[in-house]
């Protein structure tokens, strides 16, 4: 099983932000989940 040091569900621009602090924060095991496109909505359909 693999384990993570956080889980960001989404991959919109607050989920980017949200991945900046965690990678400034020190955190290597980070784990995206989207279904869609990298981006969210307004990125790639708004």
């Amino acid at each position: 099983m693999n384990q993570y040091e956080l889980i960001i569900i989404g991959s919109g621009t607050v989920s980017n932000d949200g991945l900046q602090e965690a990678l400034s924060a020190g955190l290597t095991k980070i784990l995206v989940v989207e279904e869609d496109r990298i981006g969210g909505t307004c990125l790639n359909y708004g």
